[in-house]
């Protein structure tokens, strides 16, 4: 999932700034979640959204799955 975020990053002159990241937890099986300038970001698939959907905060998700992207801000 990585190479693919940042693939699809470069092709649209997007470079990748990890410093930004921050409590970055990694979900095996469902993704990833991290802070950016003090937001909550989840990338993954259908499992990571349920997880950040009981979180009660307002938050970026970003939904992978074979078919399409999905971002949704809650």
């Amino acid at each position: 999932m990585a190479a693919a975020l940042v693939d699809y990053g470069k092709m649209h002159s997007i470079e990748p700034q990890p410093e930004k990241v921050e409590e970055f937890q990694n979900f095996p099986g469902e993704g990833i979640q991290g802070k950016i300038e003090g937001k909550d970001i989840y990338i993954g698939n259908r499992k990571i959204a349920h997880r950040a959907s009981g979180t009660g905060k307002s938050l970026y998700i970003l939904v992978i799955n074979c078919y399409h992207w999905a971002f949704k801000v809650f």
